[in-house]
């Protein structure tokens, strides 16, 4: 048996940002699949909120896109506006984070069992058993361990992105009901290539509406096209973030906003507030982490009820 204080069970952003986050007197253990980094395709674009959480936390500043502070036009039907956001490459930082952890315990799994016993959260995996006090649950978007631990699904939709060789004059960011209704889509450089982002019900719409209204943006066949799932919530009921000291951050929980998709904002604001927590000893420390994301909650809450 090996005894941790906290088990972290995903390792994308959340995970990885949590586990560089929490108190290094802790033993830690992150839990992962197929890779510890992985390949993650998304408009790459950080807020201001979440440009501040990066900068709080000692790792190189080399996972940025040229360009690396981007000009966002922000086009909606009640006109256009300009917005300043980060331009990063997630692969790079997420390999950032990792690299910079030095006293957590990595373990590869390939399946795993779940379970809780003496208030204490058991991993059984590989051959080898793991106990925890404290579980952050960080494995992304339709996480399998919100059944285990008794929740039912977030909502998620399919999002469809393709790279373009050449470069975009600016990065654009486009929601209008009659071309994406109640969605965006997305133009984003990225040094020497551009991508465009959308949902792939949408993809006739968004191509047209980019020749009509950007037509210097030159879409020639796309380098590569892919598609991946985001979170998406129908309503508010659907957003979970533990109890009985396990913590559900970023997508796992519904954290993302159902405009846009974006997550990474809620991603390392949640990571951060869970690692607070659980370093803290809180004696209350679920109360304490909701009251740590309740701003963002209203956010999202407000978010979802501009959508039609």
């Amino acid at each position: 048996m090996v005894r941790l204080e906290v088990a972290i069970v995903g390792s994308g952003l959340s995970g990885l940002y949590c586990a560089k986050c929490l108190d290094d007197r802790l033993s830690v253990g992150l839990f992962y699949s197929r890779a510890l980094v992985k390949e993650k395709p998304c408009g790459g674009l950080v807020s201001a909120e979440a440009a501040a959480l990066l900068d709080a936390i000692d790792i190189p500043r080399d996972y940025f896109h040229s360009p690396a502070i981007a000009v966002a036009q922000i086009v909606e039907s009640g006109g256009s506006r300009d917005c300043e956001l980060r331009n990063v490459d997630r692969r790079a930082l997420e390999a950032a984070i990792a690299g910079s952890l030095r006293r957590t315990l990595t373990v590869r799994v390939e399946g795993y069992r779940l379970s809780r016993e003496g208030g204490a959260y058991l991993i059984e995996c590989g051959g080898e058993e793991y106990s925890c006090a404290g579980l952050v649950v960080a494995d992304g978007v339709n996480s399998r361990n919100r059944a285990l631990l008794g929740y039912g699904p977030a909502g998620s939709i399919a999002l469809e992105q393709s790279r373009y060789a050449g470069g975009a004059e600016r990065c654009r960011l486009v929601r209008l009901d009659e071309v994406t209704p109640g969605y965006y889509y997305w133009i984003v450089p990225k040094g020497k290539a551009f991508i465009v982002g959308c949902r792939p019900a949408d993809r006739a719409r968004v191509y047209g509406d980019i020749a009509a209204r950007f037509p210097e943006t030159a879409l020639g066949e796309p380098l590569g096209t892919e598609r991946y799932p985001v979170t998406k919530l129908r309503e508010l009921g659907e957003l979970e973030l533990g109890r009985d000291r396990h913590f559900l951050v970023g997508e796992a929980a519904g954290l993302a906003m159902p405009s846009s998709g974006e997550g990474i904002t809620g991603a390392l604001w949640s990571a951060k507030a869970a690692a607070e927590v659980l370093s803290s000893g809180a004696a209350e420390p679920n109360a304490e982490y909701a009251a740590r994301l309740a701003p963002l909650v209203a956010a999202i809450a407000g978010d979802l009820g501009r959508l039609p």
